[in-house]
């Protein structure tokens, strides 16, 4: 597990939904794990934990302050984080429309797996990324997850959920 490396740090975050594990290092955060009701014990990230409730309580919260830490990542997979991460509260782009801003459309299908890599949901949004026709596309968390979190965005347009 992460723990065991050097200069990596474990915390928990209660949240609305239950109980996440945060890992950080002196460059910025590293992962970020789906809640589950058991209660975990360690030391808490207060700052994070505060953002993080407010967000899944419905209330616009920016991220974009947090020093990440994506050195384990692709320089692609680094690319396509770094584009969702510009995306706002409430709004979604195509995997097709962040291949097109790193090199050409076809690049869609390389976006969904290098999101299916992001160590850091919702903190890097990538639950904003849906298929260009409408439809959800897939999370790492479930799809279940990006449905509450877009319904916590207020995108009611995804008709085709």
């Amino acid at each position: 597990m992460l723990s065991n490396y050097q200069g990596i740090m474990r915390y928990v975050i209660r949240t609305p939904f239950g109980w996440s594990e945060v890992y950080a290092n002196h460059r910025g955060l590293i992962s970020l794990s789906k809640p589950r009701e058991e209660k975990i014990e360690g030391h808490r990230y207060a700052e994070l934990e505060e953002m993080l409730e407010l967000y899944l309580s419905g209330k616009k919260v920016d991220f974009s302050h947090f020093p990440l830490d994506l050195s384990a990542l692709s320089s692609f997979q680094k690319a396509v984080l770094k584009e969702v991460r510009k995306t706002k509260w409430g709004e979604v782009m195509s995997y097709e429309e962040i291949g097109e801003l790193l090199g050409g459309r076809e690049k869609a299908r390389a976006v969904g797996q290098a999101l299916a890599k992001n160590p850091l949901p919702i903190i890097i949004p990538c639950h904003r990324v849906i298929r260009k026709d409408g439809r959800l596309g897939g999370f790492s968390w479930g799809l279940e997850w990006k449905r509450i979190l877009l319904q916590l965005e207020g995108i009611l347009s995804l008709s085709k959920v």
